[in-house]
């Protein structure tokens, strides 16, 4: 809490447990109107207050996915234009600029990709751009995947990109942990950059933990796997874990809308 409404709340504090005295003490209706007055005049000054942070911190936010999305625009060019929708249920503009830097400074062959959509497109776009690498994007949801399949054909980035609809069933390993269908992993190595927006929340979180296994063993030496929605405390777990158990494994957390996890593979 910002140390202002620190103050104001204990000047609330202070008149609210004025008016508790007052009242056991049955003192005389003058005082306790007097002390009902304060605290009606303390109490929408701290309201006003936090109302203007939250407006000041999305005014903030709304600067930054601005020029989140011009810098983006001006890396993929033209030929891009329109961006696709950003924002909302979609990947937020920062994490999106945070795939474009590193489609650009690691210029990966093979990317793979668990949850499609407006990340699909942007990502396709850079590798048009640089004129090398192939996404293999899988998602859950059959509409999501013939919609981003038809986005892609109709921006002529089919060549760029390959989505495939991955059913979620329980894993072998653990009948009671939900994870994508074992045969995605068929077919898939040589990765350098893996993007993991996928399962679903509603998902035991140890289905992302299945993932970062089955992915292990396709990852090229120094492959980075990006973690949209990092601010959640059971995918910030579930690293942490992995990194425990694998110390030449390596994790750090961005500060972006949703939160973002950077786990990197050894060398």
């Amino acid at each position: 809490m910002h140390r202002k409404d620190i103050q104001i709340s204990l000047s609330v504090g202070g008149v609210v447990g004025a008016l508790a005295w007052l009242i056991w003490r049955g003192l005389p209706a003058p005082a306790l109107l007097a002390g009902v007055a304060c605290f009606a005049a303390l109490w929408p000054l701290m309201l006003f207050r936090r109302l203007q942070r939250q407006q000041d911190a999305a005014n903030k936010r709304l600067g930054q996915n601005t020029h989140h999305i011009a810098q983006i625009a001006v890396q993929l060019g033209a030929e891009a234009l329109p961006l696709p929708e950003l924002g909302g249920i979609r990947v937020a503009p920062d994490f999106a600029a945070l795939l474009m830097d590193e489609i650009f400074a690691r210029r990966p062959r093979v990317i793979a990709e668990f949850g499609c959509g407006s990340s699909t497109i942007l990502m396709a776009n850079a590798l048009r751009r640089i004129g090398t690498g192939k996404i293999s994007s899988f998602d859950h949801e059959a509409e999501f995947v013939a919609a981003t399949q038809a986005e892609l054909l109709r921006r002529g980035l089919a060549a760029w990109a390959e989505v495939k609809h991955a059913p979620l069933a329980p894993t072998s390993a653990d009948p009671s942990i939900i994870s994508y269908d074992e045969t995605v992993w068929s077919g898939l190595a040589e990765v350098k950059l893996a993007v993991v927006d996928g399962p679903p929340g509603w998902i035991k979180h140890a289905s992302r933990g299945v993932i970062i296994q089955k992915l292990a063993s396709t990852l090229k030496p120094g492959a980075r796997v990006l973690f949209d929605d990092g601010a959640r405390m059971e995918i910030k777990e579930t690293l942490i874990e992995w990194t425990r158990l694998h110390p030449n494994w390596t994790v750090r957390s961005l500060d972006l809308e949703k939160g973002a996890l950077l786990l990197d593979a050894p060398q």
